[in-house]
């Protein structure tokens, strides 16, 4: 039997990458997605849906039944206000996690995939160590690492992972590939009129 997978997020940019590549490894995939989601490009594969939200319980219960593992990408990102990244990134965040406790205990794995952001700024000329004490300086950091705080209660019982993905760039990634664009034309944009270092990772 194919390992099953729920992937939330998969209609996003590392959330379709994700699908199309555990598609090709014949996994078995599930995807939560919102009803106003546009899953056109999803749909060439053979994955299921299930339509949910964040406090929408009984979807989460239904999507999270069965599965091997659970891949938690879907979040909010662009700019907004206070009270949707709250739902967004840090109550969906909790209510799954406690949807896999009551409805899937024997979860292989709980993968939530938060944000550098979580991790707040490093110091100028240096790198922030993992081990170092967060702290974020925007809102949506902040509720990314309210998640990871949902996920740490429990996994004593369902292991979990946490990653804290940097700037994410590859196909399919419209304002990377337009930045790439540039810098191949020899046209290198100055961040704050000065020289700057940032962390990327390309996904396929």
């Amino acid at each position: 039997m194919p390992p099953k997978a729920l992937v939330t997020g998969a209609t996003g940019f590392m959330g379709s990458h994700l699908v199309q590549s555990l598609v090709e490894e014949n996994w078995d995939v599930t995807c939560l997605i919102r009803a106003t989601s546009k899953s056109e490009y999803l749909r060439k594969f053979p994955v299921r849906f299930v339509l949910g939200s964040a406090n929408d319980i009984d979807s989460l219960a239904r999507a999270v039944k069965g599965q091997d593992y659970v891949f938690h990408l879907a979040g909010r990102i662009r700019p907004t206000g206070r009270e949707v990244y709250d739902i967004s990134n840090y109550q969906l965040t909790r209510n799954l996690i406690q949807s896999c406790l009551k409805h899937n205990p024997s979860l292989k794995r709980f993968v939530y995939v938060s944000s550098i952001s979580a991790a707040g700024p490093s110091l100028p000329n240096s790198y922030s160590e993992e081990s170092q004490a967060p702290s974020p300086i925007s809102e949506y950091g902040r509720t990314k690492l309210k998640g990871e705080e949902a996920v740490r209660e429990v996994w004593d019982i369902i292991p979990a992972t946490i990653i804290r993905p940097p700037n994410v760039y590859g196909p399919r990634q419209q304002e990377m590939e337009q930045l790439i664009k540039l810098i191949s034309m020899r046209i290198v944009p100055l961040l704050k009129g000065k020289e700057e270092a940032t962390s990327l990772i390309y996904i396929k």
